[in-house]
Formats: C-alpha cells, structure tokens, sequence
C-alpha cells in the first residue's frame, strides 16, 4: 500500500482527503484549484477562509492578476479582450510538457500587445488605362469590394486592368439591354393603338 502525501495547513500533516474534507469540497475539486492557481495547498485553504475563491460548486476557476482572484469573464473585460483570446492564446503557448502558461503571462501578452485592429491592405500599384492605383481605389471607384477584385483576379487570373475593362464591357451589355427592353416595350405599346 502506497503512503499518501501529506501537506502542511496550519502547522497540522494533512492528507488531499483530509484538505477537502475540512473545506467542504471534493478531493477533484481541489485538485482543480490546486492545477489551475498553482499554489501550494495552505494558500488554497487561505483563500476559502477568506472567501477569495468562490462557493465550492462554483465552475469557474480564479487567477491571481493584480493582487485580486478573478475569473476569465473578469479579466477580458479588464483588458478589454474576448474570454475566447485570452483561452486562445493559452492554449497556443503551451510548453514542452503541455503544460498551458500561467494567466498572468496572458494578462501581461495583452497588456504589451500593441492593438492597431487589422491591417488594410494596401496591395502594389497596378496601371490601369495610364493610371497607377491600387485594389483599394479601384474597389471604391467600381463600387464593389476589393476582396470581389481579389477573387475575380485569382480566379480568372487576370490583371486589375483586365478585370475593370471586362466590368465595364459588363455594365455597357447591361445598359443596352435595359435600354432595348425600354425602346421594346414603347415599339409593342405603339402598335397596340
């Protein structure tokens, strides 16, 4: 038979059972602060006492970040972040073992991360008709997206200068059609008179 492992809480050899006992909570439950804080078991029990760790049924863990136990939900919106980033980049970093990085460096990655949003793209400059403009001017002078022109470009693999002419060739075939139907349907309403 395997001895247990026994802790020190408060100058007492205490066993995991014996811990989760005199706290009220499961044996897995504490395991799970003890994975997920880090700490040692006296500072897990320190924090019951002190109410920093919530009920026992409580299914969201705390991190320590600035002195305070907090949640995920807490520490997103304290940076200003989505919870899913913040679980995202930890799952991203994990260690040779597997192990994920504790919160605090995720709260530090987000603090120094410089938040710009996302880069537009400026693409290179394309001539067009004797002109130098890019996707992004083109797109707001046809009034489509540039990601329309990207993919009309990739899938026909044609130039920008090709694309616009080909949507110009496009919108005059249109035009005259609409104006056909038009003359058409004044020719049918004359020789009903």
């Amino acid at each position: 038979m395997a001895l247990k492992q026994m802790h020190d809480i408060d100058g007492r050899m205490m066993t995991v059972d014996e811990i989760a006992g005199m706290l009220g909570v499961t044996k897995c439950a504490l395991y799970r602060r003890k994975h997920v804080t880090g700490c040692s078991y006296q500072a897990i029990v320190n924090m019951y006492r002190d109410n920093r760790l919530a009920a026992p049924d409580d299914k969201y863990p705390r991190y320590m970040v600035d002195g305070k136990w907090i949640t995920v939900r807490d520490i997103s919106q304290m940076l200003g972040v989505r919870e899913k980033s913040i679980n995202q980049w930890r799952q991203m970093h994990r260690d040779v073992a597997g192990n994920m990085p504790q919160m605090k460096d995720a709260v530090e990655h987000f603090r120094n991360y410089k938040r710009f949003g996302r880069k537009k793209r400026t693409g290179k400059a394309h001539r067009v008709k004797g002109r130098t403009m890019t996707v992004a001017e083109a797109a707001v002078k046809c009034g489509v997206t540039d990601g329309a022109i990207y993919m009309y470009m990739r899938k026909h693999q044609c130039s920008l200068e090709t694309y616009i002419r080909n949507l110009e060739k496009r919108r005059v075939s249109r035009a005259v059609k609409e104006i056909m139907s038009i003359i058409g349907q004044k020719e049918a309403a004359k020789d009903d008179e």
